[in-house]
């Protein structure tokens, strides 16, 4: 938040996620996440928010099939913008495969659109994939590969994501 001695920016946000894990027979694990969020300008409501402080999806922690910030609202030249209201969801199961490795089959589904308090679903992207999970000492390594099924002006025709440490 900004004015008067705090800085020039006056914004404000929020920002709500929920995970639920069930345990299933033969060691198979069910995963459902949801994450909604929103940004929007004190006083002057013509402006966006900066660049920096605007919501993003895509990538190895949301949307797996896309590009890193490449859902949502873009520019004339294709260049993501972000936006002010953005809500995803997740489900995901994994199974064991060995020890110290799973397999993960998911679908990722979300939008994000540039007004503030817009959460209506006309540019939804989603995607399906399925994964690998190793139980390293440095930590976990998830390796993905999501294939979108609704792009919503979005590019891609799947995508490999590497990530060390636990998604949510």
């Amino acid at each position: 938040m900004g004015g008067g001695s705090w800085g020039t920016e006056q914004i404000y946000g929020f920002d709500v996620e929920a995970s639920k894990y069930w345990r299933l027979p033969w060691d198979t694990i069910l995963l459902i996440n949801a994450e909604v969020a929103g940004v929007d300008r004190w006083g002057d409501q013509t402006k966006l928010v900066k660049i920096y402080d605007r919501l993003f999806l895509g990538g190895s922690n949301n949307l797996r099939g896309f590009d890193f910030r490449d859902v949502g609202p873009k520019d004339p030249n294709g260049e993501p913008l972000g936006g002010q209201s953005m809500a995803r969801a997740t489900i995901e199961w994994t199974f064991p495969i060995v020890e110290k490795a799973r397999g993960a089959l998911f679908y990722d589904t979300g939008f994000v659109n540039i007004n503030p308090w817009d959460y209506n679903f006309n540019n939804v992207a989603s995607d399906i994939g399925f994964g690998l999970r190793l139980d390293l000492p440095i930590g976990p390594l998830r390796v993905d590969y999501g294939i979108p099924l609704q792009q919503a002006g979005n590019h891609g025709s799947g995508k490999f994501n590497f990530n060390v440490g636990y998604q949510f």
